[in-house]
């Protein structure tokens, strides 16, 4: 497991903003930047993703209906 210095997250996130698919050039890049591999660069957009999605069937079951009686 890597622990990512807030520096390093502050950087993730703001490429995040911009996109959710990082090209493998761009995530080369952030990976020699950020002193990662780029397999963790990978590793972290696709957390990312998977908690985004989780997150919105969070949202859509609470704020949905209630159908069962």
């Amino acid at each position: 497991r890597t622990t990512l210095t807030p520096y390093q997250l502050r950087v993730l996130f703001r490429v995040w903003e911009r996109t959710q698919y990082p090209s493998s050039d761009l995530r080369f890049r952030l990976a020699n930047s950020l002193l990662m591999t780029p397999r963790n660069v990978q590793i972290w957009f696709q957390n990312q993703r998977q908690k985004t999605k989780e997150r919105a069937e969070m949202r859509r079951r609470t704020h949905s209906p209630n159908t069962s009686t």
